[in-house]
């Protein structure tokens, strides 16, 4: 998976990243890989996905793993090639 920011974006071209969306969350993008590395990023779009903010990075990197919001609190990040043996919770108290 590949997703191509456009022009007036604050994200760069990222492969591989997991990403969700909920009204409440908004279109919430987490690791990929940047072309040269893999990403910690944890990024939450703050309009209709074209400017993210970015939040605390994940504990670890992170690629082809899978994201799911799991309700209007908490986000969870599973799988991919460097973590497949762990999970983890964001809760947005921790914002």
């Amino acid at each position: 998976m590949y997703s191509i920011a456009p022009a007036n974006s604050n994200v760069t071209l990222k492969a591989r990243p997991a990403y969700d969306y909920h009204p409440s969350w908004q279109l919430v993008m987490v690791g990929g890989y940047d072309g040269v590395s893999d990403l910690d990023a944890f990024k939450i779009s703050d309009d209709d996905g074209t400017m993210f903010t970015s939040r605390a990075s994940l504990p670890e990197t992170m690629v082809s793993h899978c994201l799911a919001i799991m309700d209007e609190e908490r986000i969870m990040a599973v799988g991919g090639y460097t973590s497949q043996e762990k999970a983890y919770m964001y809760h947005r108290q921790n914002k």
